[in-house]
């Protein structure tokens, strides 16, 4: 199933209003807080916005989440058939990023079943 024209238009949409509402959460948190702890002057809305992105560069983001080495080993931990039905959710929702992908499709098929002959063993099985 293709998604529809403009499926790329509404998720950019859909973030900046997230960006929007986390701003304007960084003001009101800002201006409610700070002024009556430490000598600091109210946060207008364009500085909540650059201190919200000076603080995903400095400190990497809003959570832990799974990138880097905690996706691989989220990945890793898979069985074989939760791997398989993670691929084809992704490139059912997203096939443009498969696309161009040296391997993907050729991965995919070449994979021999269990049982087949010219089963390879992993080195994870090793």
């Amino acid at each position: 199933m293709r998604h529809p024209r403009g499926h790329g238009l509404r998720m950019f949409l859909g973030l900046l209003g997230l960006l929007a509402l986390f701003g304007l959460a960084v003001m009101l948190l800002w201006n409610a807080i700070l002024p009556g702890l430490v000598p600091v002057g109210q946060l207008d809305y364009p500085r909540a916005v650059g201190l919200l992105a000076l603080c995903r560069l400095l400190f990497g983001g809003l959570g832990p989440g799974l990138r880097g080495r905690g996706l691989r080993e989220h990945f890793h931990n898979m069985n074989p058939e939760q791997r398989e039905a993670l691929r084809r959710h992704l490139h059912e929702h997203f096939p443009a990023a498969s696309r161009g992908r040296p391997g993907w499709e050729e991965s995919r098929g070449s994979q021999a079943k269990p049982g087949e002959a010219g089963e390879k063993s992993s080195p994870e099985s090793a």
